[in-house]
């Protein structure tokens, strides 16, 4: 007979078996008051470390689209909000990014068809 605070360990995946028959991995088991085993909730995984680069695409999405290359500022702020949207911040930088990759490609478009642009 199995007593209150007793399991059987299954070699199988090293659970423990409880009393009520339902079974809980060893490190979330806690015993209530009754003595039956309880499964605690894991809490939802950290995100790893350094692998939040949704600043980092912002930047560069604004700074490379306002300086010279408006297809890889979008390019940049349309990483910087898939970033942003996959550990839950702001996708402020982003959109900033490309509304102002998409303003010099406009501005120099309008330059070049009016024989204005600077280089060429």
């Amino acid at each position: 007979m199995i007593g209150p605070l007793t399991c059987r360990t299954t070699h199988q995946f090293g659970q423990k078996t409880v009393r009520s028959g339902r079974t809980a991995p060893p490190s979330a088991a806690v015993v209530d008051s009754t003595g039956v085993y309880v499964t605690a909730q894991y809490p939802p995984p950290a995100a790893a470390a350094g692998s939040d680069r949704s600043t980092l695409w912002g930047v560069l999405g604004i700074v490379v689209g306002l300086l010279c290359c408006g297809i890889l500022g979008i390019l940049f702020g349309a990483l910087s909000i898939r970033d942003a949207n996959r550990f839950g911040k702001s996708t402020v930088l982003g959109w900033v990014a490309i509304v102002l990759s998409v303003l010099n490609i406009i501005g120099g478009a309008s330059l070049w068809a009016t024989g204005n642009y600077p280089i060429g």
